[in-house]
């Protein structure tokens, strides 16, 4: 297995509450594969997107490697901004759109995570985005087709981890190693 960054020796911090970059989800992922199958790695990232982000940024460059396999984790950002859950959904169908209409690659896109456990957030604020999230993420399983498959983050897990509060970082907001290796089971278990 290589292991690349994009652009090529340009290192980006993504992943961020991990430890190290080989304990976040993509990489957790690219080496399970890489069990059974000659692959090459590429995580073309941005601390800090959006689904709009993606779509005019991230997505061109996708189209242009031509991966077999594409996972996507977006959409938090635009929750925490209070970016309407129809811009979201419509940036996720144009994403999904751009991609099937221009690649080959089977798409794993994750869902809205699960906020209960961002301690640093007032909890009116995460009862709010929770909210948000729970009816979008409804209608996000609807984007599911043969090579698009939703991924459920934002539940899964939960009876292992009661304490959500245990896969947070110690920013009390992102994913630490632990949240990554269930999101990483979450991909596996449903993909």
């Amino acid at each position: 297995m290589r292991l690349y960054t994009w652009p090529r020796g340009i290192v980006r911090r993504v992943g961020e509450g991990a430890s190290a970059t080989s304990h976040t989800y993509p990489v957790i992922i690219a080496q399970t594969l890489a069990q059974h199958h000659q692959i090459t790695y590429r995580n073309i990232a941005v601390r800090g997107a959006k689904t709009s982000d993606l779509l005019s940024e991230q997505v061109p460059k996708l189209i242009a490697i031509q991966p077999d396999v594409i996972t996507i984790s977006i959409g938090a950002n635009d929750t925490t901004h209070l970016i309407s859950n129809s811009r979201i959904l419509a940036n996720y169908q144009s994403v999904l759109r751009e991609l099937t209409n221009k690649t080959k690659a089977h798409i794993y896109i994750t869902n809205i995570p699960n906020f209960n456990g961002a301690s640093i957030l007032p909890a009116p604020f995460i009862k709010m985005l929770e909210w948000k999230s729970s009816s979008l993420n409804k209608v996000l399983l609807g984007l599911q087709t043969d090579r698009v498959t939703i991924i459920n983050i934002h539940d899964f897990g939960q009876e292992k981890f009661p304490d959500i509060a245990v896969t947070y970082s110690s920013d009390n907001f992102h994913p630490n190693g632990t949240g990554y290796q269930n999101w990483s089971e979450a991909f596996h278990y449903q993909g």
